[in-house]
């Protein structure tokens, strides 16, 4: 079901997509790719609430899946939640140090308050190796 919710990925048919990843999820309820697609569904149709949920099971079903985490974060972005928002591009920094987006949008937020103080917890990063 998940292969072929890829397939109809490709050909924009997101409502059959749609379908098979309920399938899937109705076999397999720990199908963290299953739930990342349904996200990217949502997201795809600006239901952000769903898009939320939706990357947020696929976090609990893998916790070091990075591009879940980024999707979320746009996800959480785009619903104006900054901060939350904020600690996923972090915590995408923490699990793909590689990710040039994600450092981006971190730094972006830093040089643009610099004096406020950052409401993020302990998830902010204290060194920067490269």
């Amino acid at each position: 079901y998940s292969q072929r919710a890829l397939i109809y990925m490709i050909f924009d048919h997101h409502a059959e997509a749609l379908e098979s990843l309920n399938m899937c999820i109705k076999f397999n309820r720990v199908h963290a790719g299953a739930y990342k697609l349904r996200g990217d569904i949502y997201l795809h149709r600006n239901d952000l609430a769903m898009a939320i949920a939706n990357y947020s099971q696929a976090i609990r079903n893998n916790p070091t899946d990075h591009e879940a985490y980024f999707q979320r974060a746009q996800a959480y972005e785009r619903r104006n939640d900054i901060l939350l928002a904020m600690d996923d591009y972090v915590q995408v920094t923490r699990l793909n140090p590689k990710n040039i987006d994600a450092w981006f949008v971190v730094f972006f937020f830093l040089f643009l308050f610099p004096h406020d103080p950052l409401p993020l917890g302990t998830n902010m990063p204290c060194t920067i190796s490269i």
